[in-house]
């Protein structure tokens, strides 16, 4: 391609834009201030390259032409690739092309497909465990919320820590089943606030007037039994009834 030719009109905003790009030169970089033409400009590529219909998003009723011309044919969808730079989550599979040495962009197209295969596996596992596979909010999304990450960090973060832990107390219970609209609506109710501060209050008086307990003692995690087959320790909620 020697020459691109490009008409735009009434594009995301775009009133009118018409130039023709020489590639003597190899590469051009566009400078423009913020909000006048760069990002309507890349949407209307982007719209091409996808087969998308392109439009005036503020006044959809006026008539949209776009025009991109290589050397005077219509400019080939799979020529084009654009990178969405505010899009941090952004992937494509015509990024590798970005590549020029064919061994690395095998290695590079090879390691995705890993990733890809160990990420189905790994959201096919944590759905059945957690019971998430009936929200809107996908398994990814509801760790990185959860955790204050973003989901690969956070897996990484937690990864030797789950791996050599045994299992946790009230792993057993699904994440869907707490973590509804109407519970959380309950446990954000002052009842329950209260409720749950009588709670601590009265766990941190009998650990602190205790000679036994201390408070690292888990007494969920109690199993010693008197003669009679009941529990040696008893819990503040035992204490509270």
């Amino acid at each position: 391609m020697k020459k691109l030719n490009i008409e735009l009109t009434h594009c995301y905003g775009i009133k009118n834009l018409a130039h023709v790009f020489d590639f003597r030169n190899r590469t051009f970089a566009i400078y423009a201030p913020n909000g006048v033409m760069k990002t309507s400009f890349a949407r209307a590529l982007d719209d091409l390259s996808t087969g998308s219909e392109t439009k005036d998003l503020a006044f959809p009723y006026r008539d949209t032409t776009v025009t991109f011309l290589a050397d005077d044919n219509e400019l080939p969808a799979e020529n084009v690739f654009v990178i969405q730079s505010y899009d941090a989550k952004f992937k494509s599979e015509k990024i590798s092309t970005l590549l020029a040495n064919q061994q690395l962009k095998g290695k590079y197209d090879q390691t995705h497909k890993e990733i890809d295969k160990a990420l189905a596996s790994f959201t096919k596992s944590m759905k059945k465990q957690s019971g998430v596979s009936g929200r809107k909010e996908s398994v990814e999304a509801t760790i990185a919320r959860v955790f204050g990450t973003d989901f690969y960090s956070c897996i990484l973060e937690f990864e030797e820590s789950v791996s050599h832990s045994e299992p946790q107390p009230f792993s057993d219970i699904k994440y869907n089943e707490i973590f509804k609209d109407k519970i959380i609506t309950f446990l954000n109710t002052k009842d329950f606030k209260t409720l749950i501060n009588d709670y601590i209050e009265k766990y941190d008086q009998l650990v602190a007037e205790s000679p036994i307990l201390r408070n690292e003692f888990k007494f969920h995690n109690a199993d010693e039994t008197d003669h009679l087959g009941q529990p040696s320790f008893m819990s503040p909620l035992d204490y509270m009834n």
